[in-house]
């Protein structure tokens, strides 16, 4: 088995913060800094973005964004053992991270802030496992990505470009890794139409060509763009 997928969590998990539209202050603005300097090298940081959600969760045993998030920290670490090639300690410690996400959602299944961290850990991550996983990954990503979708559809037409986007990639790519495609063209038809200048819509026009499913990984575009 190859774990190869964690090097593209990062970019992908730093749609999170575009597409969570909650009252402040969110809790991903607590921690996702550290997060992201995390995934990108800085152990310092990514120790102190688990610590957070640790501490948290010590007097909130069930605070589902910290669990959520301690989750995608588990998951990267998990990773960069099995990269090394430790996968006897890091594939249980990838297990432990998926079912910590999970129960994240188990206790706060209409939590936009629980919903799309797990899902912009799914979707890259299933890109890269084998077809046994990917689909079961693939799934809960899709579940994830259609409640937000649910959640925003009624606004999406006043939604910035970048967080119309992210929302609609991200749930097409989804249902490709699922094995849906069908379910996927017309969404990226939805991209296409409703930002037809854009990068969004000239990625959606290329997944809409006939060719091999290697084209189809999305990662974030322009997530330091202030909106």
């Amino acid at each position: 088995m190859k774990y190869l997928f964690w090097g593209v969590v990062p970019v992908v998990l730093l749609l999170s913060s575009h597409l969570l539209a909650q009252p402040p202050v969110r809790f991903d603005e607590k921690v996702r800094n550290d997060f992201f300097a995390g995934f990108q090298g800085d152990a310092e940081r990514m120790e102190r973005g688990m610590k957070a959600c640790e501490e948290i969760l010590k007097a909130e045993p069930e605070h589902a964004e910290a669990m959520v998030w301690q989750g995608a920290g588990l998951n990267f670490q998990a990773g960069q053992m099995m990269s090394r090639g430790n996968v006897e300690k890091g594939l249980p410690l990838w297990q432990k991270s998926l079912a910590q996400m999970d129960k994240a959602v188990q206790i706060a299944p209409n939590s936009i802030g629980v919903r799309v961290p797990r899902a912009s850990v799914l979707i890259p991550t299933s890109r890269f496992v084998p077809e046994s996983m990917r689909k079961d990954l693939a799934k809960r990503a899709v579940a994830d990505m259609e409640f937000v979708y649910g959640k925003r559809k009624d606004n999406l037409a006043k939604m910035s470009v970048h967080r119309r986007g992210e929302v609609l990639m991200g749930l097409a790519e989804s249902y490709i890794r699922a094995g849906e495609p069908e379910k996927a063209t017309p969404i990226l038809k939805q991209v296409i139409e409703t930002s037809p200048d854009s990068e969004y819509a000239k990625e959606a026009q290329r997944w809409l060509m006939p060719g091999e499913d290697e084209r189809f990984y999305h990662n974030c575009i322009g997530c330091h763009v202030k909106e």
